[in-house]
């Protein structure tokens, strides 16, 4: 499925499931819960940060790019995820990691090694740090004749929002053949771009039926329903849609962190 006329690549296998939570819906005494289970789209043992590569990474092979250089926390899914599919298209990849460097490995930075990761830097956890260590090694290896090509953290706002208001057309298909109209979907709300692309899907395929609660999995110095509202506008615009979105009417609550 595709909104918009942007290069996208195919790295997982979609539509993931959806599943009932019958043990879940007993303990609350009533509603339907179902999960989507993006873990299962195929790559890398799965995540949100998929539907969001397979447009970086088709901007990346337009450049011609040899290394990618990525960032995040120690544990970062986004970097575990950029590397695996970095590996199906042939590209090395470059991790920047702030923290400190574990005395020993595991979880998502045990996979990156294993996974054949070119190599890993560990800074201290500042943006200022994280530019620094990019540009350097940036500069190293087109020095050494590689054409480097730099992802955020969390990949481009736009491709979130276009990944995940696909992700509300794919929803509503499998769902409408069982008859199903969802009230809620609730999403961790991490860098928001995610619940951006919810948000712009809900209003483009429910008109709004669908309401997008996102529970923080982080505190952000700015406001993260204005996050959200601001990505979800760009994506409109950028799609040339006359829709506008507005930080009152989203729901963002961080009283989980």
């Amino acid at each position: 499925m595709q909104i918009g006329d942007v290069s996208r690549v195919s790295l997982g296998e979609f539509p993931t499931p959806i599943q009932k939570l019958d043990n879940l819906s007993n303990k609350l005494d009533g509603p339907e819960i179902l999960i989507k289970r993006d873990d299962m789209n195929g790559l890398g043992t799965g995540g949100n940060k998929l539907r969001k590569l397979e447009f970086e990474m088709a901007k990346a092979k337009e450049e011609g790019a040899t290394v990618l250089i990525t960032t995040g926390a120690v544990q970062t899914n986004h970097g575990r995820l950029t590397l695996a599919a970095a590996n199906k298209l042939n590209l090395k990849t470059v991790l920047v990691l702030t923290g400190e460097e574990p005395e020993n490995f595991s979880g998502n930075i045990l996979l990156d090694k294993i996974m054949g990761v070119e190599e890993i830097h560990f800074v201290e956890d500042s943006q200022q740090a994280v530019d620094q260590r990019v540009n350097s090694i940036e500069e190293r290896l087109t020095g050494e004749g590689e054409n480097p090509y730099y992802i955020p953290v969390g990949c481009d706002p736009l491709y979130g929002t276009l990944g995940y208001a696909t992700c509300v057309m794919e929803l509503v298909n499998q769902l409408g053949m069982n008859h199903k109209a969802p009230d809620y979907i609730v999403t961790a709300s991490g860098t928001t771009s995610t619940q951006s692309g919810l948000v712009l899907g809900s209003r483009l395929f429910t008109r709004d039926q669908l309401e997008v609660v996102g529970i923080s999995v982080s505190y952000h110095e700015r406001s993260r329903d204005k996050d959200v509202s601001d990505y979800a506008n760009q994506a409109a615009d950028f799609l040339g849609l006359e829709e506008s979105f507005s930080s009152s009417n989203i729901i963002a609550l961080d009283d989980y962190v």
